[in-house]
């Protein structure tokens, strides 16, 4: 019995974070898609598939994170800054 071989190999079952890590490299870059997934060795269509479903569990992410109240540095109360990117800075003042 003669065992004819495979067309195809078994593609490698990615990770959330590696498809993550894939599209983040695709936003970064300057190729196409279909000649960035040429060279990653990935489908257009699963591209997209992980594209969507890893945006649509960010819009799913909760969008307030609570924080634990700081013990306050000085006797008039606290004192906040948060750096949110692209030269954005919160600053939050109690006194």
């Amino acid at each position: 019995m003669q065992v004819t071989p495979r067309k195809h190999a078994r593609r490698p079952r990615r990770s959330r974070a590696e498809w993550s890590q894939i599209i983040e490299r695709f936003d970064a870059g300057n190729e196409s898609l279909a000649d960035f997934c040429r060279s990653e060795g990935i489908g257009v269509g699963s591209f997209y598939q992980w594209r969507n479903k890893l945006q649509t569990s960010l819009a799913s992410a909760p969008r307030f994170i609570e924080l634990a109240a700081p013990f306050a540095s000085s006797p008039g109360g606290w004192q906040v800054e948060l750096e949110l990117g692209d030269g954005v800075v919160l600053r939050l003042r109690r006194g």
